[in-house]
């Protein structure tokens, strides 16, 4: 809580906020039916523990489902320092 908000609220700013900057917020930015959205499940409420953003357990991306740890292994050596 840095800059005054919560976990929960930067989420939102940045989702809401970036998809209003690219004019697309009427399809993206927010979760409500009929708009488009990736998703991150995770373990742990970011209300009571900002850390809880380290520990995904499921990540949904243009409509299909990633495991990441899987996501995690299938990068190493490629990103980062080697």
């Amino acid at each position: 809580m840095q800059a005054g908000f919560t976990p929960v609220q930067a989420i939102q700013i940045a989702t809401s906020n970036g998809a209003k900057a690219i004019r697309t917020f009427a399809d993206t930015g927010s979760i409500e039916p009929g708009k488009r959205a990736d998703l991150v499940l995770l373990r742990g409420n970011l209300n009571g523990d900002g850390a809880a953003i380290e520990h995904p357990v499921l990540v949904v991306k243009g409509g299909a489902a990633y495991d990441p740890p899987a996501l995690t292994a299938a990068t190493i050596g490629q990103v980062g320092r080697q």
